[in-house]
């Protein structure tokens, strides 16, 4: 495996050295964002810290990129980027590991070309403990597109979750779900969520393949259709997605609709509705409840409540009430998301049932601006405090100039205060 390590780097040195060479006055960019919360009892003590490091490399087309990440333990990951095209065809890689230990994670490589109006694409994802790779077409015709994708030694394809080849290569890197940086909550990178080996070893095995079909319908703006096949079980699934049904009455739309049948029978999703009255927008949340028998719908549970609000002079008020704490926790921004997500890492969640959010955004001189929140969360179950209060953040933000912003917050809960410090430049 050092191997890998000495070629890629020395590939990835080598081609921004021959850049450099061919441009030496190419631009720099990048930013830096670092937040540490610490406690008000003993301010010495950090109990979170985060630092991102980012510094890209533009020439010729491409972009270079270097993500250094720090935590309260050291260095805690480095990222290369690249992204670019040679001739007709567009690329990009990606390549991350971890100093500390150092071990090699992932060294994901994509390419695209567009031949006859058909974009023919494919990913190489090598990894510590073995490589998979994936081949996909994608052709529209009209208003009808049609994707078709095939893979090898990986657990899916990108069609099954929802991915591009654009989402892959623009955001390698990119955190795939919300975190939040004040209550130390991390999420795993775009790359790792949608690539994941099947088998520890370097087989070409033909692992499974999955074609999409979407398209516009009367007053549906888009139907998703969704097959996959497996190597192991033959056929895997058949989804169908309604988005954005528009009805006749404006403040009504249906978002999200979605069914979903399996070897083990038919699982439907969750139904989220936005009603827009004038400035606000109430959107309930409904789910399906099935019986013993996968098939079987035995009722209709609205599982949480959501208010948006936008004032004058660039207030917004958000209030969500999670009616399902079973099944369902809401996120440090208040969105309702399935408690097996939360397990599964992809979200950082809490264990609250309401959150309330005032926040205002305004415009400074020199390109700056500044905000402020104060969010509350509580239980409606709880007696112990007054209206269940479980939760306080108040965050603030000052931009200084278009390049400089300073973060400063107070997180108060009923076992500690803590105080949060941070910054974000950008150059």
């Amino acid at each position: 495996m050092k191997k890998v390590f000495v070629i890629a780097i020395t590939m990835i040195l080598g081609l921004g050295l021959a850049a450099f060479a061919t441009e030496a006055a190419a631009p720099f960019s990048g930013s830096w964002e670092t937040t540490a919360s610490f406690g008000i009892a003993d301010p010495l003590t950090i109990s979170h810290f985060g630092s991102t490091v980012t510094v890209d490399y533009a020439v010729g087309g491409w972009t270079f990129e270097s993500i250094s990440g720090f935590n309260s333990t050291g260095f805690g990951g480095q990222d290369f980027l690249g992204r670019g095209s040679v001739g007709a065809f567009s690329m990009g890689t990606y390549l991350t590991f971890t100093p500390a230990t150092p071990a090699f994670d992932m060294w994901l490589s994509g390419a695209q070309i567009s031949l006859a109006g058909v974009n023919l694409y494919g990913f190489f994802d090598l990894e510590d403990t073995g490589s998979g790779f994936l081949v996909g077409a994608s052709n529209t015709t009209g208003d009808v597109t049609v994707t078709a994708e095939a893979y090898f030694n990986l657990t899916n394809s990108l069609i099954a979750y929802g991915y591009t080849y654009e989402d892959i290569i623009d955001g390698f890197a990119d955190p795939a779900y919300a975190s939040d940086a004040f209550h130390g909550c991390t999420s795993i990178t775009i790359a790792d969520d949608a690539f994941s080996l099947q088998t520890a070893s370097y087989c070409a095995c033909w692992s499974g393949a999955d074609i999409k079909v979407q398209f516009p319908f009367g007053c549906i703006s888009e139907v998703i259709l969704k097959g996959g096949f497996t190597s192991t079980d033959g056929f895997s699934y058949f989804q169908a997605e309604l988005n954005d049904i528009e009805f006749d009455v404006a403040w009504l739309t249906l978002d999200d609709f979605d069914l979903k049948w399996t070897l083990t029978g038919k699982a439907i999703k969750q139904v989220d509705m936005d009603i827009s009255i004038s400035s606000a927008c109430l959107t309930p949340y409904f789910e399906f409840t099935k019986g013993d028998n996968a098939w079987e719908i035995t009722g209709f549970e609205l599982y949480a409540l959501g208010l948006d609000y936008s004032f004058d002079g660039g207030f917004s008020l958000s209030i969500v009430q999670l009616l399902n704490n079973t099944d369902y926790r809401l996120t440090w921004g208040g969105s309702p998301v399935p408690l097996s997500y939360v397990d599964a890492g992809y979200y950082c969640a809490n264990a609250y049932e309401n959150m309330f959010k005032l926040s205002r955004e305004m415009d400074a001189c020199c390109g700056g601006g500044y905000g402020f929140a104060l969010t509350n969360w509580s239980n409606t179950d709880t007696t112990d405090t007054l209206l269940g209060w479980a939760e306080t953040d108040v965050e603030v933000s000052v931009g200084l100039g278009s390049n400089l912003t300073i973060r400063t917050g107070v997180n108060v809960s009923s076992s500690s205060v803590s105080w949060l410090l941070g910054f974000d430049v950008s150059f």
